[in-house]
């Protein structure tokens, strides 16, 4: 598992694991070719959610993947827990849950504007930065300046 994938379940699970099962690359039914990155289960809400995690400046792949998450995903997953026990007619909702980086998630904020079942989250808001926050040159030679060390790396925290 990925550290963007780590994240994500991180995130799903962060209320309390009794409440959310969450299981990696589940093979959807008929055809088994769609292995969403997860599928979770919130037992005390009883909602539905497959999980993509992309990392991609913008992943027009999963773009049609949501487009059409029906056909892709929600309608088989459906069937396929009704089938096996796992839900019964009170489940009533059924998601897609998307971890994107902050530009794609804005890109597909725009696209599903007001949907309660596409879900998205950047890592950017969940407080993991994607671009680096690299000290200035101007802070590095301070602090070369400061310590008398030239080969200083990071600016004097005094100074910042």
């Amino acid at each position: 598992m990925e550290l963007f994938e780590a994240l994500a379940l991180w995130h799903l699970t962060k209320n309390g694991t009794e409440n959310v099962f969450v299981c990696p690359q589940f093979s959807i039914a008929p055809n088994q070719w769609s292995c969403p990155d997860f599928v979770a289960l919130n037992l005390k809400e009883k909602i539905v959610s497959v999980v993509e995690v992309s990392t991609a400046s913008f992943p027009r792949g999963l773009l049609n993947k949501v487009t059409r998450r029906d056909h892709y995903w929600l309608a088989n997953l459906k069937d396929q827990l009704s089938a096996n026990g796992i839900i019964d007619s009170s489940w009533k909702r059924f998601q897609v849950v998307l971890y994107l980086r902050e530009g794609a998630a804005k890109e597909f904020d725009k696209r599903f504007p007001g949907r309660n079942d596409v879900v998205i989250h950047s890592f950017e808001k969940m407080g993991h930065p994607w671009e680096w926050d690299w000290p200035s040159a101007k802070a590095l030679k301070e602090a070369q300046e400061t310590t008398g060390n030239e080969s200083a790396t990071e600016p004097n925290p005094s100074k910042s």
